[in-house]
């Protein structure tokens, strides 16, 4: 016990120098398989510094808020006169602005701000710990662990998948019928870092639930309106982080109310006023779209429960733990105890049964990683105290008849256990020297094309292509494109026809003609994808070519 104490005399200075470290430590070893693919790119093409799809029209989206101080902006990838303008995400906002002030693109500043924000994200985490477990040094650095290093057991599906598949993504096809546990298999905070536009809104709601609880605990008005503030740059950044705010805010004052008798009406009108504008805004929004009708078809498929063994590969030790953390919560019902509970069941409900999301006009609202890492930290400090209950009951007899192991080896069980859960973090940078997205590699040829488009026309101009220089060409140029995105662009499968008619070799002149005028074509991009359909624009006398290279060649319409 005196050996513990005097531990504990010098554990915040040996706490300060591990949470930074950790910090800068995570963003950098997700970093690593990025510059294997620089350096691997095909022969004759390049790596565009960008993993995931999705990534790119994040980039299409800064680079549209890099053009002016404003906040509202035309959809890149809707070449429509008609097309609304709408207000991206704040840290897409962000990212603009500084790329309008500084002059850097989009990569090096989305990778900076994925180094910087996933620092700041632990140190956070860090405070908000150190607010739960004031007088106990020790059990901040077990909590704070395992939010940086602990994940799941899905590297045991992953062994699974290839041993009966022979690959992961073999398996998974076979294996997602019966499962959606791929959508949400790495739910650490360790692989949240490696998504800045996820990091920046749960950093946002992270602050905003912690001045709520500080607000709650100390009943300080001032702290709910600093939490408010919070909560409405978390609405103004990500609506699905926005949702599990919400969520846990509301739950905490129902239990309140039927576990304390405590009615924190008056805590909930700033959070109810944050919500409202940015809520009505985007109703307002969706309403403007023709296209919306696909959100009532996906509500009709969401009546599901996810599996308990996708929760138990998921969570592992972090949700077996919460088992007895959670037990001991219930008992002490103090404020902080309802308020992790809280958080726990509002997240819970998210992920099984969100009816509101397509009611409110939100498409895509099966997006479970968006609720997934929310999920992790209630479970992460209710799994502290469960660390702790079996600990002291592991060696103190008071459960297990005499008490039936030495405080040593208590030790080394729960350590190795926590050990278990770690190979899942190594399975997802694994996960990332597997071939990023299709679109993470273009030939030389097609930047050069991009650089010159970029550099010469102007960003309202329409630039007609196919779709994988359609999806590339607003991130890159900024230019607007007739379909690049399957969600972004209207009618997409239209589109899609439209364009790929454009370029056939049997296409009249007329139909030709017709398609530019619909949609006010000024650039004709021909890249390798649009010359194998056929198509010899040289012989159309509307097209005049103004740029070309051994791959690429544009042409302007004259009409």
């Amino acid at each position: 016990m005196k050996r513990f104490e005097s531990l504990s005399k010098i554990y915040p200075i040996k706490m300060i120098h591990y949470v930074l470290f950790t910090s800068i430590i995570i963003p950098i070893i997700l970093s690593i398989p990025l510059l294997y693919w620089y350096q691997h790119a095909p022969e004759g093409m390049v790596f565009l510094g960008i993993y995931q799809y999705d990534e790119f029209y994040y980039g299409a989206w800064s680079h549209e808020a890099s053009e002016s101080f404003g906040f509202l902006f035309a959809n890149p990838y809707d070449a429509s006169s008609n097309s609304p303008k709408v207000y991206y995400y704040l840290y897409f906002n962000l990212l603009g602005k500084i790329m309008l002030i500084t002059g850097i693109s989009f990569i090096p500043l989305w990778h900076a701000s994925r180094i910087i924000l996933g620092s700041i994200l632990f140190l956070i985490i860090y405070k908000f710990l150190k607010y739960i477990f004031p007088d106990n040094e020790r059990k901040v650095f077990i909590s704070f662990t395992l939010a940086a290093w602990s994940s799941g057991w899905s590297w045991i599906l992953f062994i699974i998948m290839i041993a009966f598949y022979g690959d992961f993504y073999t398996g998974y096809t076979q294996y997602k019928d019966i499962s959606r546990f791929y959508d949400w298999w790495m739910p650490s905070h360790f692989t949240l870092t490696l998504y800045p536009h996820w990091v920046f809104p749960f950093c946002l709601m992270l602050l905003s639930l912690y001045y709520w609880l500080r607000g709650t605990n100390e009943n300080k008005y001032n702290f709910i309106l600093i939490s408010a503030g919070f909560s409405l740059l978390t609405w103004s950044s990500h609506y699905f982080t926005a949702f599990s705010l919400t969520a846990i805010v509301f739950m905490h004052v129902i239990l309140s109310a039927l576990l304390n008798k405590r009615i924190l009406w008056k805590e909930m009108i700033p959070i109810i006023s944050s919500i409202i504008p940015p809520m009505a805004w985007n109703l307002y929004i969706t309403s403007k779209f023709e296209s919306v009708a696909i959100v009532v078809a996906q509500f009709r498929q969401l009546v599901f429960s996810i599996p308990l063994y996708d929760y138990i590969l998921a969570w592992g030790l972090l949700l077996i733990l919460a088992i007895p953390g959670g037990y001991l919560y219930l008992r002490e019902r103090t404020n902080q105890s309802i308020f992790f509970i809280s958080w726990a069941i509002g997240i819970f409900a998210l992920l099984n049964h969100f009816y509101i999301t397509p009611l409110l006009g939100i498409a895509h609202p099966f997006q479970p990683s968006h609720y997934a890492n929310t999920f992790a930290f209630p479970l992460i400090v209710l799994s502290t105290e469960g660390f702790y209950f079996l600990y002291k009951k592991l060696i103190s007899g008071k459960t297990f008849s005499q008490g039936f192991m030495k405080p040593k080896r208590a030790k080394q069980i729960l350590f190795i256990l926590f050990l278990t859960t770690i190979p899942s973090n190594f399975v997802f940078i694994i996960d990332l020297y597997q071939e990023p997205t299709y679109y993470a590699f273009i030939y030389k040829e097609e930047v050069d094309a991009f650089n010159w488009l970029n550099e010469n026309t102007d960003d309202s101009e329409v630039v007609l292509c196919l779709k994988k220089a359609g999806y590339l060409i607003p991130v890159f140029t900024g230019n607007k494109v007739v379909y690049g995105h399957d969600a972004l662009t209207p009618f997409n499968d239209e589109r899609d026809r439209i364009t790929q008619r454009f370029f056939d070799d049997d296409t009249s002149e007329l139909e030709r003609v017709e398609i530019i005028e619909n949609f006010e074509v000024q650039y004709i991009y021909f890249g390798p994808w649009e010359s194998a359909k056929g198509f010899d624009p040289e012989a159309s006398i509307y097209l005049q070519e103004v740029y070309t290279n051994e791959r690429v060649k544009i042409f302007e319409v004259l009409m």
